[in-house]
């Protein structure tokens, strides 16, 4: 890429009314400078630093021009090197065709001295120029040939070498080779211009008081031209450089802290000279905010009936998922505003939205969760019922962070966002949930500027008033898990400092534990009676409300701003030994583990669907009721040291005993009364949703269906909690007739119908595609919608309806699986006649576990191709021969729906009639835990060989995630054209989103040399995944191209390097493995276990396993995660950045092993 730039031997000076100018010379060429850093590197060249500890190409943090510029933290003697090529491939750069090596570098806090020097593949010799960095500016750097290259030698790079044998940290921009001139080498270029210009602040005035947005307006000259103005505060960039005369720029004084603070200048000309920065001092005074031990927003005491005491917050979630709003688009949630007991809480959050790297926050979107009509409705419901009302930013997967708060900019941006959609909105206050070091390719810590962003919103919200209340202020709110002390800082500009002080149990902790326990009972001398035992710990009290309550508080936060956190929600164990006695379950707190029991969670229970089994992370409680507490009661047991309820059910002779942490009313009775005693704030609860007893989940339940949130309102109160409600609690009775499940359809007129009766009247039917409403609800018999087919995607449609009746009763019928065909007519003659294809075994109704054989005949005009077999909608294997067959290992509970589809050569596809079958496994959820190195059967269809798969998931021959071992190649999907082939195979240009070009280019950045084709698949990978990998959104999948990259130091070109990204993907091994990169992740090993690996055990193996190749466990546990995370910062001082860090991440959460 080469940027055309006009030379001064080209122009003509002249002077105009007293001013120097240009004008070109007559019938002269403008040669080209030769750009190399420009927001960034111009391929081919390519960075290649030494003794660089830490390097952003992209960085936005200081910049000269554009957008971006290097940031490099260079050691004693350190370089920034850049080379024109690979390494044997270097670009030729004829020193005869330019007069000068140019760049502008940011001298960083304290300045210092560098030395430029070009290189070349030929070692010939080359002079050195140094130069001398001043601290806090641009310095211009250039150097002429004659200095750089006296005897006009090729050139292959050059380097920027850290000459004081100290650490720095410098930002470079503009780097680039200046043209000689003519084309035709005539003419010669003028001295060149070494004038620094000159800057002169105009407003405000050295020393005034300024509050709100003022004009920052400064005058600046040079000998030939200023070509920008850059204001800056506290050194930071206030907006972009201003190019054009008057300079000014409006500046936003309530974003920084009330105070003195410096404003400057910096003028710079069109020969990279930067002016010497001119400074000035003023007084900010904006709205003074709220004094750190004040209460300025106490709980509304509004609503009907009994409200919480005035000194305590009960602080309630509500996820967006859950609250139906009874009307509008996106509408699937079952917890309604009737419904809600507004009297049990105080205030109320809605969860939740998130922020990106730029700023961005808030998207709205029709037909989701997060959609305008729920917004609003929401808002409507809290405000009628005297509540406030705050909308969640972050949660666990919301990444962005990072980015925003780092660079004062975004962060400015962010602010503004937030503030506006508050607004939009009506919201009361914003509530935030950082929690971005759950999420891979996290850069620098969002931590450092939390307090920085907290004082910003804070400032903006102390302008103006609530809507609940306007004699009150926004209300500003935190939900934090670790980084306590960064939270302390914060403390002064927030309401309510809220720990989640639950998933306190995981893999990591190697033994039994509570959920969210409330208390560690002292011992006389003030030591634990409840003691972490397990990796170590010694005397170290176990996790609960109580301990992070108190070491918040040693961190000099006041007891009134802090918060201790309810969970709704629970976590589900199965199987697994206790340590030193495999012959034993761990069902008992404080068990010690021998083999891990496997979490797992309860999927939505109906009136169809009674307890599938899902491996995920949390259970919601009314799952957890209906499943568990009301078949065994028995086994609901009380921990008189924590004061809180779990679950133990002994499956005697086999490996199917389950524990479970939960909150139930009791417990939740004793965790608020923990609150009130220890005299903090408040409390939140996670969430409310997750403790009803929905009418859609459990149509025929008749207790009390949000005995949680009753028990809360009781402990607060002191009220009785309500009998069990009364009235119509029968479902709605409700059938798809058209069309019949297994056909093809087509075209823009697609009638669905259904039929609904129920026993006091149905009132509307909800027809859905895919799990979306389409359409809106149907009030009137009979039931019917058209459906354009051209809208959706040729292939596979899954069809629901959902009747409702006055009561709130809602049922679901059977879902009808058909094809969607559309397209271009097929040419005369050719073949249009789908294969016929039916399930043969096993039978409809069947009583199926272990595992099972499904059978298909198949036949067609031409010839079958292949027969794929589908469980509940998702294709789990194919074949392309009679007779068609598959082993299918069954997971789950309860009853699944099987289907076949067929194909033919000319792509025509004919589907089976669906059929269900039952599983019959009881609490097993398709797998026989293994022990020790027996083996045993996975609950994901593989066999490991060095115990059961219970964590890890995928096709066949995945890896182990609990004991890991390599299990035998299988080709994934096996169909006419793999995976593998389908993105090696692909040469055609790809229409990648912003985001997707910006995660393409970071990947082929410094890969400028790859084949046009190879590049295209990489951004087909990025763009569309494969069957296998549709799992990983966007950026995951990039992560995974990463870590092929890191294990194997090249980007995957070939069909068999695709095959190993999508194994690694999966869990699995690569085809291939490095021995170079095993041997060099043993150093990080070492480093965090504190001993050498023993490739014979298991758990080793697995974290070398994983720290080489960056293996993806594809159920991920983000609890696990998070805790890795902070092992992760307290070993290396840092939250994981590289693709190196995270698979270092991923080994601390998932293998097991241990110090």
């Amino acid at each position: 890429m080469f940027r055309k730039l006009v030379p001064i031997s080209l122009l003509i000076p002249l002077v105009v009314s007293g001013v120097l100018v240009y004008a070109f010379l007559p019938g002269a060429q403008a040669a080209s400078d030769l750009v190399i850093y420009e927001d960034s590197i111009t391929p081919p060249w390519q960075e290649v630093s030494w003794g660089a500890s830490a390097k952003d190409l992209t960085s936005p943090e200081q910049v000269l021009s554009g957008s971006k510029s290097i940031k490099v933290t260079l050691s004693a003697w350190g370089a920034l090197r850049l080379r024109s090529g690979p390494w044997g491939q270097p670009n030729n750069i004829n020193a005869g065709d330019y007069s000068s090596l140019s760049m502008s570098v940011y001298g960083g806090a304290n300045g210092g001295n560098v030395v430029l020097k070009l290189e070349n593949d030929s070692n010939q010799t080359f002079p050195t120029k140094s130069f001398s960095l001043a601290a806090n500016t641009w310095n211009a750097i250039l150097g002429t040939m004659a200095e750089l290259n006296p005897s006009s030698q090729v050139i292959h790079g050059f380097y920027l070498q850290e000459h004081n044998g100290q650490t720095k940290t410098y930002y470079v921009d503009d780097i680039k080779f200046v043209g000689l001139g003519l084309n035709d080498g005539g003419g010669s270029a003028p001295p060149s211009d070494t004038s620094l210009p000159t800057v002169s602040l105009s407003q405000p005035v050295s020393g005034a008081t300024v509050s709100g947005t003022i004009t920052l307006t400064a005058t600046a000259s040079d000998n030939v031209g200023v070509v920008g103005v850059q204001f800056k505060v506290d050194d930071q960039n206030i907006a972009s450089e201003d190019v054009t005369s008057p300079y000014s720029v409006n500046w936003d004084s309530a974003l920084v802290a009330d105070g003195s603070h410096t404003v400057s200048a910096v003028a710079r000309d069109a020969a990279g000279n930067i002016s010497t920065p001119q400074s000035l001092t003023v007084t900010v005074s904006n709205i003074v905010v709220t004094p750190p031990n004040s209460t300025p927003n106490p709980p509304s005491s509004a609503g009907s009936g009994s409200s919480a005491p005035s000194n305590l917050w009960v602080t309630a979630y509500i996820s967006s998922w859950e609250f139906n709003t009874q009307s509008g688009d996106g509408n699937w949630g079952s917890y309604t505003e009737p419904e809600i007991d507004w009297d049990a809480f105080t205030h109320l959050i809605f969860f939740a939205t998130g922020l990106d790297g730029s700023g961005g926050c808030c998207r709205v979107a029709t037909n989701s969760n997060w959609n305008d009509n729920r917004l609003k409705k929401a808002v409507a419901a809290a405000h009628a019922n005297g509540k406030p009302i705050l909308f969640s930013v972050g949660g666990a997967g919301g990444g962005g962070w990072n980015s925003a708060l780092s660079n004062s900019a975004t962060r400015a941006t962010a602010v503004t966002n937030l503030i506006s959609f508050m607004n939009q909105y009506q919201f009361d206050g914003i509530d935030l949930d950082p929690e971005e070091s759950t999420i891979t390719g996290a850069g620098n810590s969002w931590d450092d500027f939390i307090d920085v962003f907290a004082q910003e919103i804070k400032a903006k919200m102390n302008l103006q008033t609530a809507y609940y209340d306007v004699s009150k202020k926004p209300i500003l709110t935190a939900a934090i898990f670790n980084n306590f002390n960064d939270w302390a800082r914060a403390e002064p500009y927030l309401d309510q400092i809220n720990i989640m002080s639950y998933d306190q149990t995981g893999t990591w902790t190697k033994e039994t534990w509570h959920n969210n326990a409330a208390q560690n009972i002292k011992n006389p001398d003030g030591t634990c009676a409840t003691l972490d035992i397990a990796e170590g710990n010694g005397n170290t009290c176990m996790a609960t409300i109580e301990s992070d309550v108190d070491d918040l508080i040693a961190q000099g936060v006041p007891k009134s701003k802090i918060g201790g956190g309810i969970d709704f929600n629970g976590w589900v164990w199965r199987g697994g030994t206790k340590l030193n006695d495999s012959s034993s379950a761990p069902l008992t707190p404080r068990d010690r583990w021998g083999t891990t029991p496997a979490q797992v969670s309860v999927g939505t229970a109906s009136a169809n669907s009674d307890c599938n089994f899902r491996s995920t992370v949390e259970t919601r409680y009314y799952n957890i009721k209906k499943c568990y507490l009301d078949k065994y009661p028995s086994s609901i047991k009380w921990d008189s040291y924590s004061n809180v309820s779990y679950f133990a059910l002994d499956n005697s002779g086999t490996a199917d005993d389950v524990y479970i942490t939960f909150q139930d009313a009791k417990s939740v009775t004793k965790a608020v009364e923990f609150i009130k005693n220890k005299g903090i704030g408040g409390m939140i609860l996670w969430e409310i949703g997750g403790g009803y007893l929905g009418k859609n989940n459990f149509s025929t339940y008749s207790g009390q269906r949000d005995e949680l949130l009753q028990a809360v309102k009781a402990a607060t109160l002191g009220v009785t909690m309500p009998p069990p409600p009364t009235g119509d609690t029968q479902a709605p009775a409700v059938s798809i007739t058209a069309p019949a499940s297994g056909v093809t359809v087509s075209g823009t007129t697609v009638t669905i119908s259904a039929t609904a009766s129920d026993n006091v009247g149905v009132i509307g039917v909800q027809f859905k595609l895919d799990g979306v409403n389409l359409g809106s609800e149907d009030t009137s018999s009979p039931h019917s919608i058209i459906w354009n087919t051209t809208q959706s995607l040729n292939g596979f449609h899954t069809l629901t309806v959902v009747a409702r009746d006055a009561g709130g009763n809602q049922a679901t019928a059977t879902s009808v699986i058909v094809t969607v065909q559309n397209g271009t007519p097929p040419p005369a003659g050719s073949d249009t006649v789908p294969p016929v294809v039916a399930l043969t075994e096993p039978a409809s109704g069947a009583f199926v576990s272990g595992s099972v054989t499904l059978v298909a005949t198949a036949s067609d005009n031409t010839a079958v191709t292949k027969v794929e077999f589908i469980v509940d909608g998702v294709v789990v294997a194919s074949d392309t021969s009679t007779p068609y067959s598959t082993s299918w290992l069954v997971s789950g509970a309860g009853r699944i729906r099987l289907a076949a589809r067929a194909y033919d050569a000319a792509g025509n596809v004919g589907t089976a009639t669906s059929i269900e079958v039952n599983v019959s496994s009881g609490l097993s959820d398709g797998g026989t835990a293994g022990s020790g190195n027996t083996g045993g059967s996975s609950s994901n269809g593989s066999s490991g060989s060095a115990g059961s798969s219970t964590s890890g998931g995928g096709a066949s021959g995945a890896i182990n995630f609990n004991n890991l071992s390599q299990s035998s190649p299988v080709v994934l999907n096996e169909t006419s054209k793999t995976e593998s082939q389908e993105i090696s195979g692909h040469n055609q240009f790809v229409n990648l989103d912003s985001v997707g070009i910006s995660i393409y280019s970071r990947i082929v950045a410094l890969n400028s040399d790859l084949e046009i084709n190879k590049r295209y698949a990489i951004a087909y990978f990025l763009q569309n995944g494969t069957t296998n990998t549709l799992w990983l959104g966007m950026g995951e999948r990039a992560g995974v191209v990463d870590s092929f990259k890191s294990a194997f130091a090249r980007l995957p070109q070939t069909d068999l390097d695709w095959q190993d990204v999508i194994k690694i993907a999966n869990g699995r091994w690569p085809s291939r493995l490095s021995p170079e990169r095993e041997q060099a992740v043993y150093t990080h090993y070492k480093k965090i276990y504190l001993k050498d690996p023993d490739r014979k055990n298991p758990h080793d193996d697995a974290a070398i396993t994983i720290m080489a190749y960056g293996l993806r466990n594809p159920n991920r546990n983000l609890n696990s995660e998070k805790t890795a995370i902070k092992y992760f910062k307290d070993i290396y001082g840092r939250v994981p950045a590289s693709a190196s860090d995270w698979d270092i991440m991923r080994a601390i959460a998932y293998s097991g092993a241990v110090r």
